[in-house]
């Protein structure tokens, strides 16, 4: 038995090892010197830096996984392509991320567009032209309907918004005749009535 051999064998992932020993494969001359250092250790276990060594990214070099022994090899192999799909689920995930982030932002925009569509604005849109969006949303990330509000009223000029007049007491003008008082009951009537 080696030195560094333990009857105790160590277990990661599900796999058991006899050897405790990690060897590094970045410190060796070319890849038949990394080969013999790491048979002469006996070690089980590689360490290899991915982004500087090639282990089949570039089908053009030379390979580590040419240089070892085919089981580290396999395993290796396993291991990157367990990253890869890793890698692809989270590009999946942050892709639904920021796709859900947008959507939500669209609705806020749209939301805070309704309130500015209450408050008269001739055009709803024109808001953002004075506000940004998280000047307008509380602390969990809401609408501040209060915000909206004195923004609206502070910043807003009176020619942005519709001027409503509502009717008095003599009751509703006829867009057609533009005579008070309600509808005249014949023509004679409405021709016969001033303008006012």
């Amino acid at each position: 038995m080696k030195p560094h051999e333990n009857l105790d064998p160590l277990v990661i992932a599900g796999k058991s090892y006899s050897s405790r020993l990690l060897v590094g494969t970045g410190k060796y001359k070319d890849f038949a010197e990394t080969r013999a250092a790491v048979e002469a250790s006996g070690a089980q276990i590689v360490t290899v830096a991915i982004r500087r060594t090639n282990i089949g990214q570039n089908p053009n070099e030379p390979s580590l996984l040419d240089a070892l022994d085919p089981k580290l090899a396999n395993h290796i192999q396993s291991l990157r392509r367990e990253a890869a799909d890793k890698r692809v689920a989270l590009a999946a995930a942050d892709a639904e991320i920021a796709a859900l982030a947008e959507w939500k932002n669209q609705r806020l925009h749209r939301d805070v567009e309704l309130l500015a569509a209450g408050h008269k604005l001739i055009d709803p849109r024109e808001i953002w032209h004075v506000a940004a969006l998280p000047d307008l949303l509380d602390e969990h990330g809401d609408i501040d309907e209060a915000a909206v509000a004195a923004l609206i009223e502070a910043k807003v000029p009176a020619h942005w918004r519709v001027q409503v007049k509502f009717p008095g007491r003599g009751g509703f003008h006829s867009g057609s005749t533009g005579l008070a008082g309600g509808r005249p009951s014949s023509w004679a009537q409405a021709l016969a009535r001033p303008q006012e």
